[in-house]
């Protein structure tokens, strides 16, 4: 039985099921090798925001790789873990970016230094893709498996800052990709 916190009009556990999955796709694209900021700024074009990296670090990595893991037990090898996020956790750095004297967004030595050093780096259209797609295809599984609705899931998605638009504040957007999976 699904225990859902409806406190925005987004069950919890379909809104973790999803970003979980989307945000997987992005740090295994850092991890296979793409530089993080190719892999974080690999969807500005479309409107969130935020960065990946710097909801991460609203998160925190401890939260994250708890949520991952907890979901790759229940649901399988496409939620991995992340060898990054693990390193993160177990040398207790707890954010991607940190400040300077000047308030300025900029990365963290300490989380540069525990990144994965893979060698098969993507694009950044590569990166946006793969994680799209994985949204998609993990919205398509939960309503067949009837978890979710159509109509829940685009509740989940729907952006809700007012200063950008894009495909995906579109409430038929994941019903549409969803479609195109059928």
């Amino acid at each position: 039985i699904k225990e859902c916190d409806w406190s925005s009009d987004v069950c919890s556990s379909d809104l973790n099921r999803l970003l979980t999955r989307f945000m997987g796709e992005i740090t295994d694209a850092m991890d296979e090798g793409t530089p993080y900021d190719v892999a974080d700024n690999a969807l500005r074009e479309i409107g969130f925001p935020m960065t990946p990296f710097e909801l991460f670090d609203l998160v925190g990595p401890g939260v994250a790789l708890h949520v991952s893991e907890t979901l790759h037990n229940n649901l399988g090898d496409r939620y991995r873990i992340s060898p990054t996020i693990k390193r993160l956790v177990e040398n207790n750095v707890r954010t991607i970016y940190i400040k300077d004297d000047k308030g300025v967004k900029q990365p963290n030595p300490a989380a540069i230094a525990l990144m994965e050093k893979g060698a098969n780096p993507s694009t950044s259209e590569q990166v946006r893709d793969r994680a799209l797609k994985a949204l998609a295809q993990e919205a398509r599984m939960m309503i067949d498996e009837g978890v979710s609705s159509a109509t829940d899931i685009d509740l989940a998605m729907m952006l809700r800052s007012e200063e950008h638009t894009s495909e995906l504040q579109s409430h038929s957007f994941i019903s549409y990709a969803v479609f195109c999976l059928k």
